[in-house]
């Protein structure tokens, strides 16, 4: 019997990284267990260049996963 490995999905953090085998018989009941994704901050760097390729500015951007910023 295998433990069962939480998928991962880019960006974001699940609550747990597996989930313990356990052995079923007939007196056993059902279970259920969830497992919740938290968004992962993010940081983006925009360079803002010119006509000539010299870099004119850089911003620092940070979010969550899924978010929108301006």
């Amino acid at each position: 019997m295998k433990d069962y490995v939480v998928p991962t999905l880019p960006g974001y953090q699940p609550t747990q990284t597996k989930i313990d085998a356990t052995t079923v018989s007939g007196d056993s009941v059902d279970q259920s267990i969830n497992v919740y994704y938290t968004p992962i901050e993010q940081t983006i760097t925009i360079q803002y260049v010119d006509e000539s390729g010299q870099n004119v500015d850089t911003q620092e951007v940070k979010g969550y996963t899924g978010d929108t910023v301006y």
